[in-house]
């Protein structure tokens, strides 16, 4: 069994959250964030980042956010404008992305209580592509460095 929290209830009223398998999750998660938010077209790591957004700030919340880090008219709606901007993006953009999401964050309801959880999965979330081509560089490396090595090691 997975051990999903209130909020998954309140969204998805119609499943049955203490007997939903893995794959059923995963099928939610696909449809119903990966898809919407339309991270099936864009490239990582702007798609996971918007991707996270989507699950934790909701999807019209994760495009608005998104579409205001690249200088777009912030209408949640993911045309093709907001995914050409999109999968165009650098690290400035993301890292507007994440400031972004970061400010809402204090403006959210329960800030106080939970800031520090939200606040310190935005890092997850900006660190993994780090992880990712730690990772990558390793595995392509017959002699990978201890500097690499130590890193892989919190994979």
């Amino acid at each position: 069994r997975l051990k999903i929290g209130a909020v998954f209830k309140e969204i998805l009223p119609n499943v049955d959250i203490k007997n939903l398998t893995v794959a059923q999750a995963k099928e939610i998660y696909l449809k119903d964030y990966w898809t919407k938010a339309g991270c099936d077209a864009l490239p990582y790591p702007f798609a996971l980042c918007l991707f996270d957004s989507a699950v934790n700030q909701g999807v019209g919340t994760a495009i608005k956010l998104a579409q205001k880090a690249c200088d777009l008219e912030a209408d949640g709606v993911i045309g093709k404008g907001s995914r050409a901007a999109f999968a165009k993006s650098g690290n400035e953009e993301l890292s507007l992305f994440l400031t972004y999401r970061a400010l809402r964050y204090t403006e959210t309801k329960g800030f106080d209580v939970y800031g520090k959880g939200w606040i310190k999965r935005l890092f997850h979330v900006a660190l993994e592509p780090n992880k990712k081509a730690a990772y990558s560089a390793a595995l392509f490396s017959s002699k990978p460095t201890t500097k690499l090595g130590s890193s892989l090691i919190r994979l």
